[in-house]
């Protein structure tokens, strides 16, 4: 079974959600008809003219005479309605183009357009020298047919900018370098995900306040540059690129939550988790990396941890200082050693160590109240399966492929029970009783073992065999002759 992945919902910096609650709040369109100057009423016709009005979901008074600007749906003015400081549209179908007179707005603090639908570059935004909230997405799911194209401009001279996302789009090229002097020192939020950029990740200088940085679903290649300078970061992701070299250390930084950068080629993971007083979600997941996973004892809150498929080795961590933790998966990697304790975790829902160099026994799993899926498959694990009243909520369970004796753990008091493989090990005694009907063929094996062939129709309905113990033995030196290979 493939573990449940969580799909990752930064939060916003509170500064910035602060500042634009404060200008909802100011600037809110006149109610007296007031005259923008000529610029500003032309830049908004030919956004209208552009971006096709006749598919929008809301055009309210678009278009109307001279001084009725502030009236228009997503126009923000200032109070007295002499700029125009906005224009923010949330799916409302907006289509097209964006103007070349974007460029020429320079009282413009906000455009703020996401999950419409785009076509074209991005006019230059070096004049928009007020612009503090630049976001244009695209929605998810027509972003292979729709979107922003050619390269990313640059940010320098934006002293204001805070939040910067364009993310699903198609654009291209390199990140432009960010200026140490006179760039966006103000930036927060950096989101350029999911587009076809590509060339090195830059130095994230000169920009203190950084929280967010997204630049997964690219192709950038190369280093990650460094992070711990970054006091302020809550959020990293850089997933599914062909990043490399060694995974950036993060110890120290007191606010980071989350922290994505799976499906790359990074070869090294760091050596300290220290001072992480905030860190929930860690996935380095489908990599390349190789040393030992660092001890888990300084990061209290941590939820979420993914190392799976890498060539990680030493011991797993020990769970004492994190209760919080719901997902672990250390699978495919070249662990060594036993397995954790993790009996009263009580929000744990997935525990994977699968096909690693695990020995010793199964520790209890007793007070598992979340647990839904376990998977320590394919290791050398030995001794007795421990019983499995502690977890009501177990759907998935995989011992198969160890070295395990005693009796197979009782399932019939297992209600969501779907997989159940205990196969390839040193079982003996009967088949336990069964929940009827609720267990999937294709994640259920009891054989090869040495259980009694006793007849069960319920058993031969779970596991698709009839009779279910065909694969089953009473001579182990038949099963173990070859090791883990089936005998000629």
């Amino acid at each position: 079974m493939i573990p449940i992945r969580l799909s990752y919902r930064p939060v916003r910096p509170p500064s910035l959600a602060r500042w634009l609650l404060a200008l909802a709040l100011t600037a809110v369109p006149a109610v007296a008809p007031a005259a923008v100057p000529a610029s500003e009423r032309a830049f908004l016709l030919d956004f209208y003219a552009d971006m096709h009005p006749e598919y929008w979901f809301d055009r309210s008074n678009w278009g109307g005479p001279a001084g009725t600007e502030c009236t228009w749906y997503g126009v923000i003015c200032d109070g007295a309605g002499d700029h125009v400081l906005g224009l923010e549209m949330v799916r409302n179908n907006v289509w097209g183009t964006l103007p070349a007179s974007l460029s020429e707005q320079t009282q413009l603090k906000i455009f703020r357009l996401p999950l419409n639908f785009f076509e074209g570059p991005i006019p230059p935004l070096g004049a928009l020298v007020n612009l503090v909230v630049f976001e244009a997405t695209q929605q998810v799911n027509t972003a292979e047919e729709y979107g922003l194209t050619g390269p990313l401009p640059s940010l320098a001279g934006l002293r204001n900018l805070r939040r910067f996302n364009v993310n699903h789009n198609r654009l291209e090229g390199a990140i432009p370098p960010f200026p140490a002097e006179n760039g966006p020192a103000a930036l927060e939020e950096y989101v350029v995900a999911a587009n076809r950029l590509s060339g090195a990740v830059p130095a994230f200088d000169g920009m203190p306040k950084l929280a967010m940085i997204d630049v997964s679903d690219n192709a950038f290649s190369g280093a990650l540059p460094p992070l711990a300078h970054l006091a302020d970061l809550t959020f990293f992701g850089a997933n599914a690129n062909e990043l490399s070299g060694p995974l950036p250390p993060i110890a120290g930084l007191p606010r980071l939550v989350q922290f994505y950068a799976r499906n790359n080629q990074f070869d090294r993971i760091p050596s300290s988790f220290a001072n992480l007083p905030a860190l929930e979600i860690y996935d380095v997941a489908s990599n390349r990396l190789e040393g030992q996973i660092p001890a888990f004892d300084q990061v209290p809150h941590l939820r979420v941890f993914y190392v799976d498929d890498n060539a990680l080795t030493g011991a797993l961590p020990t769970f004492g200082a994190t209760p919080e933790m719901t997902h672990f998966d250390a699978s495919n990697n070249r662990l060594s050693g036993r397995l954790p304790e993790i009996a009263g975790l009580a929000s744990m829902g997935t525990f994977h160590a699968a096909r690693n160099q695990l020995t010793g026994g199964i520790p209890s799993l007793a007070d598992l109240p979340m647990m839904n899926s376990f998977d320590v498959s394919h290791n050398r694990l030995g001794g007795a399966i421990p019983v499995l009243n502690g977890m009501p909520r177990l759907g998935w369970f995989r011992v198969n492929d160890n070295h395990l004796t005693g009796t197979a753990p009782r399932v019939a008091i297992l209600h969501m029970l779907l997989g159940y493989e205990v196969s390839n090990n040193r079982l003996t005694g009967p088949a336990p009783p069964i929940v009827p009907g609720g267990i999937r063929p294709d994640a259920t094996a009891l054989c090869p073992n040495h259980l009694d062939p006793e007849p069960s129709a319920q058993w031969d309905q779970a596991t698709g065999e009839t009779p279910w113990y065909q694969a089953c033995t009473a001579f182990p030196d038949v099963i173990w002759a070859g090791g883990f290979d089936p005998a000629p």
